[in-house]
């Protein structure tokens, strides 16, 4: 029994007993009889109360990985916690004093990886004390850990040997960063470059949030595009860039300008840089994005209409040479 729920359940047990002795025919006197119909009613909230305790402790997850940096280039204070429920905590306070809280969910593969990296390290490293005399821009690292019914610790300032870890981890962190940098910056180009090079744990976790900055966004939307194309299937890729098109209008971003939503949108997807970039698997659907807006502008009376078919033609048989 947890500590906390066992100085609630401790009196209770002399009640219950007196109770389960009536019941099996054995009396007491008319004092105690009274005293029992007056205090059942508290038993059960009491009892209630200590179920709901121990249930809320027996569902709390236990943390079995803690990285903590201090004092490096770029982190005032990092820590990163990893909880048996697969489940995942990153809290750091960049020294320009931004802080950033992000809650991520592991996949069991995931935290097997990190678990095997934990095993076959080498936690008592002769050479780790003079590593984390050193420190130096990579600031002080600490680690502890449980795994396997043992419990590792290890600090040090620069260690190989925990390379794979650390690369792990930052990986988490860069996520939570480039996640909250599209959000409230719209930094897409971030984005872009932290997918492309292999730098986020859990490039999935993009789709959805690149999904919401091209439907609402205006600026650097080829390079969110093509980090959707990185992060997802050429399905769902084309389908939210068909819907993006299908729901933008001609109606002017502000009086006088020859801007739109809808022009800003064909603009990107026929500039000549775009469709290079994006994965070979891809280029089908683009195809039939062209194919279908092609329609659609042919039906409009004017220059930049007639401009968009011819551009839309002359990708597509470009798109389909390179296939």
């Amino acid at each position: 029994m947890e500590e906390g729920v066992e100085t609630v359940a401790l009196p209770i047990e002399p009640i219950h007993s007196e109770l389960r002795n009536r019941a099996c025919g054995q009396t007491g006197n008319a004092n105690h009889v009274t005293t029992h119909k007056t205090l059942l009613p508290i038993i059960v909230v009491i009892s209630a109360l200590a179920a709901i305790a121990s249930g809320d402790e027996e569902r709390k997850p236990a943390a079995w990985l803690q990285y903590e940096n201090t004092g490096s280039r770029d982190y005032a204070r990092l820590n990163v916690t990893l909880f048996t429920d697969h489940s995942a905590k990153v809290r750091l306070v960049r020294n320009s004093r931004e802080q950033l809280e992000y809650s991520a969910k592991l996949t069991s593969a995931e935290t097997a990886w990190i678990a095997l990296v934990l095993r076959t390290t080498d936690f008592a490293n002769p050479n780790r004390l003079e590593s984390e005399a050193m420190g130096g821009h990579q600031g002080i690292t600490t680690i502890r850990a449980r795994v396997d019914a043992r419990d590792l610790q290890a600090t040090f300032g620069r260690d190989e040997s925990f390379d794979d870890l650390s690369r792990s981890i930052f990986r988490l962190v860069r996520q939570a960063e480039l996640i909250k940098r599209l959000q409230t910056d719209h930094h897409a180009y971030d984005v872009l470059s932290g997918i492309r090079d292999n730098g986020v744990l859990q490039p999935a976790e993009f789709v959805e949030p690149l999904i919401t900055y091209i439907q609402q966004e205006k600026d650097q939307l080829d390079h969110a595009l093509v980090a959707l194309a990185l992060v997802s299937t050429p399905e769902t890729w084309g389908g939210v860039l068909a819907r993006t098109l299908e729901q933008a209008t001609d109606t002017p971003f502000r009086a006088g300008s020859p801007f739109s939503r809808r022009r800003l949108l064909l603009n990107v997807i026929t500039s000549h840089p775009f469709y290079v970039d994006l994965p070979d698997s891809h280029y089908e659907a683009l195809i039939r994005i062209y194919r279908e807006q092609s329609v659609i502008e042919s039906r409009k009376a004017d220059d930049d209409a007639a401009h968009y078919v011819w551009l839309f033609k002359h990708h597509e048989e470009r798109l389909k040479s390179a296939k």
